[in-house]
C-alpha cells in the first residue's frame, strides 16, 4: 500500500497494481506473443493454400482470439467462465457435488473431516520460548504450516486520526516484516460478524450479582439481560500466518515438522507482540487446538455456536478432535455451498481500487448485518520475499511505461505509471511489496434468503472502490 497523499487531517492511499505484463487489446504479454506466433503460419497459407484456406483459418484464429479480448467484467475471461460451467456440468454427473460425513457417510475412517483442501490436514499443540501453547495447522500435500491468532481491535471509535495513521503505519511494517522471514508465504486477516447469543453478558452480569441483592436490583439486572443484548453483533478476529515446508523457494527439498516447530518458538512471539501497535488491540493470544477446532465448527454449523459457547464459558470444553470439526452434510452448487442446514455463498475481489482510498475504505463491508447470520471478511496478503522486491517493483514500473505508450486510456495511464515510480522510490528505501486479495462470505439460513445476502454485501462493498 502506497501512501500517494499526505494531509494534515487524514491521509489517502492508492498505487494498487494489477500483477503481470500486459500486452495490446487487453491481452496478457504471453497471450500476445502467442496469436503473433499463430499468425505466421496463417500467412504461409494464404501464400501456399490460396485465399480460401487463408480465410478460414484467420477465422478460426479470430474465434479463438475473441473470448481473449472480450471486455471482462470480473477479471475473468470467456474461456475462464466456459470451463467453470463445465467443470460444473461434469461434476453433477459424476455426483462430486454431495458430500456426506460420519459413520454413514464416505469417509473411510467415519469421521467428520473438513472438505477440500483441509481434507488432510492435521492440528497439533505446541509452546513458543515464553511457554504459551498455540496450534499448528500443517498441510501435509503442500508442506504448509499454519499459525492463527486471535485478536480483540477496539475501532476507530473516538480515535483521532493520528492514531490511526500510526496504526496503519504500524501494519504496513508488520507486513513488510513478514516479508524478512524466509519461510513465511501468506497471511490472512479475518473478520467475523454474528449476532451476539447473550450468553457472555448473562455470564459476566450473574457472575457478580450478589445473593442478599433487593428484588428491584435483581429485576433491573434481567431487564438488562433479557433487552440489552438483543440482536446485538459479536465480531471476532483472526490472523493467519502460512509458512512454507520448503527449504527454500522452489525447492523440493522439504524441512521436517520437528525443524518448523523450533524455528516458530521464536517467530510466533515476535509476530504476536508486534501485532499490538496495528490496532489489533492489546490483547492477542495465539489460538488453541481446542479454539481452532470450536470455530471452525461453528463456521459448517452455526446452530451449534450457543452450545460450544456456553460450554466453552464453563471452562468445560468441548472435546472435540479436529477429525470431528466438518460439516455431516454438504453440497456444493455453482454459486451457494448448503452445509449442515444452512448456505453460504463467497465474493472475490477481481481487481483493486483504481483510485485513491482512505484508512477506512473496508468500515462498511465490515459492518455487522442483522440478516445474515454470519459475515467473514477475509483480506489475503501474499509477502515478497525481500530479495525479489527490486525485480518485481522494476518489472511493473517497465509493465506502467509500456502501457502509458498506448492511446487508450492515457490519463490513466499515466497515474498508473506515476505510482510504480513512487513504489520503486519507496522500494528502494526499505519498503516491502504485499500482493492483496479480498473474500467475503456470508451465511443465511436457506437459498430464499442468498438474494438479500447478495443486495446487502453488494450496496456496503460500494464504497470500498
Amino acid at each position: 500500500m502506497t501512501n500517494v497523499k499526505e494531509n494534515p487531517a487524514q491521509r489517502t492511499y492508492g498505487g494498487f497494481t494489477a500483477v503481470g505484463r500486459k500486452g495490446f487489446f487487453g491481452l496478457s504479454l504471453w497471450a500476445f506473443f502467442g496469436v503473433l506466433l499463430a499468425i505466421l503460419p496463417i500467412l504461409v497459407l494464404w501464400v501456399v493454400a490460396g485465399v480460401r484456406w487463408g480465410l478460414i483459418a484467420s477465422a478460426i484464429l479470430a474465434l479463438l482470439v475473441i473470448p481473449l479480448v472480450v471486455p471482462k467484467r470480473d477479471g475473468r475471461s470467456l474461456y475462464s467462465r466456459w470451463f467453470g460451467r463445465l467443470a460444473d456440468v461434469v461434476g453433477d454427473k459424476a455426483g462430486n457435488r454431495d458430500l456426506v460425513n460420519g459413520p454413514a457417510g464416505n469417509a473411510p475412517d467415519g469421521s467428520f473431516r473438513i472438505p477440500g483442501l483441509g481434507a488432510d490436514s492435521r492440528i497439533s499443540s505446541q509452546v513458543d520460548v515464553y511457554g504459551h501453547q498455540y496450534a499448528l495447522i500443517t498441510y501435509p500435500r503442500v508442506h504448509h504450516h499454519v499459525v492463527v491468532f486471535e485478536c480483540y481491535p477496539t475501532g476507530n471509535t473516538l480515535v483521532d486520526q493520528g492514531s490511526i495513521d500510526k496504526a496503519v503505519a504500524h501494519w504496513g511494517a508488520w507486513l513488510a516484516h513478514l516479508g524478512t522471514e524466509m519461510r513465511i508465504v501468506a497471511a490472512s486477516v479475518t473478520v467475523e460478524t454474528a449476532t451476539d447469543t447473550g450468553l457472555r453478558l448473562r455470564r459476566a452480569v450473574t457472575s457478580r450479582l450478589s445473593q442478599i441483592a433487593p428484588r428491584f436490583a435483581r429485576a433491573v439486572v434481567g431487564s438488562i439481560l433479557e433487552t440489552f443484548n438483543a440482536a446485538a453483533p459479536a465480531i471476532n478476529t483472526k490472523i493467519a500466518v502460512t509458512l512454507s515446508g520448503h527449504a527454500q523457494a522452489r525447492d523440493e527439498e522439504v524441512v521436517g515438522q520437528d525443524e518448523i516447530v523450533a524455528e516458530l518458538s521464536t517467530i510466533v512471539p515476535t509476530l504476536r507482540d508486534g501485532l499490538r501497535l496495528t490496532g489489533a488491540g492489546s490483547t492477542v493470544r495465539s489460538c488453541t487446538e481446542g479454539d481452532l477446532v470450536d470455530y471452525v465448527r461453528v463456521a459448517y454449523d452455526p446452530a451449534s455456536g450457543p452450545d460450544i459457547e456456553q460450554l466453552r464459558g464453563m471452562g468445560q470444553g468441548t472435546g472435540l478432535r479436529w477429525e470431528e470439526a466438518g460439516p455431516a452434510v454438504a453440497r456444493a452448487v455453482r454459486d451457494y455451498y448448503a452445509h449442515d442446514g444452512v448456505v453460504s455463498t463467497s465474493w472475490t475481489m477481481a481487481e483493486g481500487p483504481r483510485s485513491i482510498i482512505y484508512d477506512s475504505a473496508l468500515s462498511n463491508l465490515l459492518r455487522p448485518e442483522a440478516r445474515v447470520l454470519r459475515k467473514r471478511v477475509t483480506v489475503l496478503y501474499r509477502p515478497e520475499p525481500a530479495e525479489r522486491t527490486a525485480a518485481i517493483v522494476d518489472q511493473m514500473e517497465n509493465n506502467a511505461s509500456f502501457a502509458s505508450s498506448l492511446a487508450s486510456q492515457r490519463a490513466r495511464n499515466d497515474l498508473a505509471r506515476a505510482a510504480a515510480h513512487q513504489m520503486s522510490m519507496e522500494e528502494s528505501q526499505g519498503a516491502g511489496l504485499v500482493r492483496q486479495g479480498l473474500v467475503v462470505t456470508c451465511t443465511v439460513p436457506s437459498v430464499d434468503d442468498l438474494r438479500m445476502a447478495r443486495q446487502v454485501v453488494t450496496t456496503q462493498a460500494a464504497s470500498t472502490r
